[in-house]
């Protein structure tokens, strides 16, 4: 089946392998034009969803605002320094980030680095309400470093911070903080 377009009108998916986005966990009923290799004719997929499963409104900021529906605000990022996906980022949104390589996790970093557990090896969290970031260790068995020092429990993070997860370097980039915040 072709590639989708989500919800939210940003990336691409296999809608045979995911029933809503991977990467912004948009799930609504939406028809997009797929994907198709140069020259073919685009034509129209309705991506399948369950509108029974609604998830918990993420409040972005002081007041208890939220976004407009089916907006999910990044307010930081990270950026691959090594390997063969050097340079390319990953968007960190409000709340609770789960680093790993699978596929379902906030953060995904399949970047051929088999050290980086599937499932949790590290969080990312932005606290939207005090506009903060921090690091922890997951439930992954290979280590987080933060600056080199290995990450047991939260600890902040700040703009510039180079995290290691397996043989994977990055630097974190904060875009919100107390001068900038979706508040």
């Amino acid at each position: 089946m072709p590639m989708v377009r989500c919800p939210a009108d940003e990336h691409y998916y296999d809608p045979e392998l995911y029933d809503e986005c991977p990467y912004c966990r948009k799930t609504h009923y939406v028809t997009q034009p797929a994907a198709q290799p140069s020259g073919a004719k685009a034509d129209r997929q309705t991506q399948r969803v369950n509108p029974e499963t609604a998830k918990t409104r993420v409040i972005y900021g002081d007041k208890g605002e939220s976004f407009f529906e089916g907006v999910e605000p990044v307010v930081g990022w990270l950026v691959v320094l090594n390997g063969k996906m050097r340079g390319s980022d990953r968007r960190i949104i409000p709340g609770m980030n789960r680093i790993g390589r699978d596929r379902d996790m906030s953060i995904t970093l399949d970047v051929g680095d088999d050290t980086i557990s599937r499932k949790e090896h590290g969080f990312i969290v932005y606290d939207p309400l005090n506009h903060q970031f921090f690091i922890q260790h997951g439930s992954g068995q290979n280590l987080t470093y933060l600056n080199g020092a290995v990450v047991m429990g939260a600890q902040p993070l700040k703009d510039r911070d180079r995290i290691r997860v397996g043989n994977t370097e990055l630097v974190f980039i904060a875009l919100c903080d107390k001068t900038f915040n979706w508040a």
